[in-house]
């Protein structure tokens, strides 16, 4: 597991309330940097789940009504009944994957995601999070 951007995630999204763990992964499902307390055999399966549900969020652009450019995708929010998970565009074929507990202020997370995203896409040398995330 690569660490070396993991600095960033801890900095930025894990001091939020709620925050349990964050994940930069690749387009593909491969795990590219992780909070701490986020270990390779939770973090792994995770990164190909993700690299998933992307996909199918893609596939249901149509079912929204979207087509063209407002197809594009954006981020995925699961919510379950004991915390929720957002999947984001985190720059060219990346991905930034939160899961945060049920009494998490959502809105206050996802806002330091945004501003994760804008921070690793300049330590990453690569263009700022588009819509759509593709690679």
């Amino acid at each position: 597991m690569t660490t070396d951007l993991g600095w960033i995630l801890d900095e930025e999204i894990m001091p939020q309330p709620g925050a349990v763990h964050a994940l930069l992964l690749s387009g593909d499902g491969l795990l590219i940097a992780a909070s701490k307390g986020a270990e390779k055999d939770l973090a792994d399966p995770v990164a190909a789940a993700v690299s998933g549900l992307q996909a199918l969020s893609r596939e249901m652009a149509g079912f929204a009504g979207c087509v063209g450019a407002a197809a594009t995708w954006e981020q995925t929010f699961l919510e379950f009944v004991g915390g929720a998970v957002m999947i984001m565009a985190a720059g060219q074929g990346t991905y930034l994957a939160v899961s945060m507990t049920a009494d998490a202020d959502y809105e206050t997370v996802g806002y330091a995601a945004r501003k994760t995203v804008d921070r690793l896409s300049q330590a990453m040398g690569v263009d700022a999070r588009t819509p759509g995330g593709a690679a």
